[in-house]
């Protein structure tokens, strides 16, 4: 073969090479965006339901005498992924640290936790209760392994004045789901893009919306 056929060759298999890369970012575009959009655009997306065999709910239930859910959480619930290679632990004594946006998504995650719907609700925006109404009671949640991860900030100018509109990226799982809290995910995870703003003079949750992957 001539140095000109195999360079030829050379530089048609660099082309494939970056053409199926191409192809393959696009792809995994095509899974993220649609909750990407929701997210962004402040709609809202119902959890849904899907088949899963949930555990028996139990709403007496001490899930700190679980001993298995105990060693899961044991080096705590919730992380924060900065984006820049560093992951660390959130706890009671450095979340206010964080930032506002972090501390609610916290607090949410563990009135989650404790199985406590009205303090869980009171971190939602009359315009989101108005459209999906309010949680009703479920029991104690044994999440662990979670991470928030900040996706976007930005000014908003509204129709009543401006204001700031957080999106986070929200992980987690639920050890012996029983669906009484969530019933989108089994053992799994899924990945809830949440948007906070500050619209109703205080920090609160105006849309959620779930991917359909993990």
């Amino acid at each position: 073969m001539s140095q000109s056929n195999k360079n030829v060759k050379k530089t048609l298999i660099i082309v494939l090479s970056v053409l199926a890369a191409v192809l393959l970012v696009m792809y995994l575009l095509t899974l993220a965006l649609p909750s990407l959009f929701n997210a962004i655009s402040g709609e809202n997306t119902e959890e849904g339901t899907a088949d899963f065999n949930f555990y028996e709910p139990d709403f007496n239930e001490n899930i700190y005498e679980d001993d298995r859910y105990l060693e899961l959480i044991a080096d705590g619930v919730l992380r924060y992924d900065n984006g820049s290679n560093s992951i660390v632990t959130i706890t009671p004594d450095n979340v206010a640290s964080f930032g506002d946006p972090i501390k609610l998504l916290y607090n949410l995650v563990y009135a989650a936790i404790e199985g406590d719907n009205e303090r869980y609700n009171s971190f939602f925006s009359s315009e989101y209760l108005k459209a999906h109404g309010a949680k009703g009671e479920f029991t104690m949640q044994k999440i662990y392994g979670g991470t928030i991860t900040a996706y976007s900030t930005e000014g908003v100018q509204g129709n009543n004045g401006n204001y700031t509109k957080y999106i986070y990226m929200l992980n987690y799982r639920i050890l012996y789901n029983n669906g009484t809290f969530r019933a989108d995910i089994g053992e799994d995870s899924k990945t809830q893009y949440i948007v906070i703003t500050d619209r109703e003079g205080k920090l609160l949750i105006d849309a959620i919306s779930t991917s359909r992957y993990k």
